[in-house]
């Protein structure tokens, strides 16, 4: 089996005769600009931006348009979809459509030139093969036969040499004295991954636990400590004032980098020398959402800088006090692209 889009569209298992002729529509006519634009113009007279209207197979509609918007270059929606459908897919415990879906989503990364998350997304199909479908299979021939295939070839894709993740810590090659950090009251907390309550324990020789857990609830974290040191968590965004809170959802893929410079401390807030960025790994972003940039320099290499987004006019910017030097927009282009979003900047801890 070659993983291409063609061989895997075609092991999506569908059920509704439409989304069978709209695979068969688009698998014949990728390549074909004018074809596929006519498929999507179809396909969007029949849904909003969350119900679809003529099919119940949502999951496979999203990704075999998603393929469509690809071929055409349109990567940012075409990835929208994928995730969409992959998450449809989960929704409704389709085991086999989620690894396909995941394998083409990695894929979509691929031609983004975002190989670390498409790594991501080739081991969470490798995973859910592997732990999930191969073992509940077991005593299926053909269905393993078909498993073992799959796994086989992405394998391959799972062990090709990709670049490194990137260095903990973003540079503008300029050291100075910071900013002051944000008011107090501006303080987030951090919402974990939910954990079950069991009730109560008694502290004595008749303890017993509570075995059905009372509810859910996720842990809030108000301080994180970092390299040994704490820092108060304050949110840049997808959170209400009211609340403060940053949110981590299970499927995302996150991490913290370290600030190096004075380009981006003119902001509120301000994103000063040594403060910590918390960010989510994705290939595009909202206007005015604070990002990764990955850089390519004229060596080949990729480094990695926080930036602000403008998407009216797809660049880059930041934000200085310091006034010994300019700090020129970045345009979006192929040798500078989004690697991540950043939710919150953590600060040292007042005392």
């Amino acid at each position: 089996m070659t993983l291409n889009f063609k061989t895997l569209l075609d092991q999506l298992e569908i059920v509704d005769p439409e989304i069978i002729d709209l695979r068969s529509w688009v698998v014949s006519s990728l390549g074909n600009t004018a074809v596929i634009q006519g498929i999507l113009n179809r396909q969007c007279e029949n849904r909003d931006q969350t119900n679809c209207y003529s099919c119940e197979e949502e999951g496979t509609c999203l990704v075999i348009t998603g393929i469509a918007h690809l071929d055409l270059g349109e990567i940012n929606t075409a990835i929208k979809n994928l995730e969409n459908g992959s998450q449809q897919f989960r929704s409704k415990d389709e085991t086999w459509n989620s690894i396909i879906g995941q394998i083409l989503l990695g894929k979509a990364y691929d031609k983004s030139n975002n190989n670390h998350q498409a790594l991501i997304e080739y081991k969470k199909a490798l995973k859910l093969l592997t732990e999930n479908y191969i073992r509940f299979h077991a005593n299926d021939y053909d269905e393993l036969a078909k498993a073992r295939l799959l796994k086989s070839e992405l394998d391959t894709f799972v062990t090709q040499p990709y670049k490194p993740h990137p260095a903990t810590a973003m540079h503008d090659h300029n050291h100075q004295p910071v900013a002051a950090p944000p008011n107090a009251n501006n303080k987030a907390h951090l919402s974990l991954f939910a954990f079950p309550i069991y009730g109560t324990v008694t502290a004595g020789p008749d303890g017993e636990l509570q075995i059905n857990p009372v509810e859910n609830t996720a842990t809030l974290v108000s301080r994180v400590e970092l390299e040994g040191h704490l820092f108060d968590l304050f949110s840049l965004g997808h959170t209400t004032s009211s609340d403060r809170q940053v949110t981590l959802i299970p499927q995302e893929s996150y991490g913290w980098a370290k600030v190096r410079g004075l380009s981006m401390n003119g902001w509120a807030p301000p994103l000063n020398e040594n403060d910590f960025i918390l960010f989510h790994e994705t290939p595009s972003a909202n206007h005015n959402d604070f990002v990764i940039v990955s850089s390519r320099d004229p060596s080949g290499d990729l480094t990695y800088l926080v930036k602000k987004y403008d998407s009216h006019a797809r660049q880059f910017l930041s934000n200085s006090t310091d006034t010994s030097r300019t700090y020129p927009p970045i345009p979006l282009d192929d040798e500078h692209k989004i690697f991540g979003v950043v939710i919150a900047v953590a600060k040292p801890a007042s005392k």
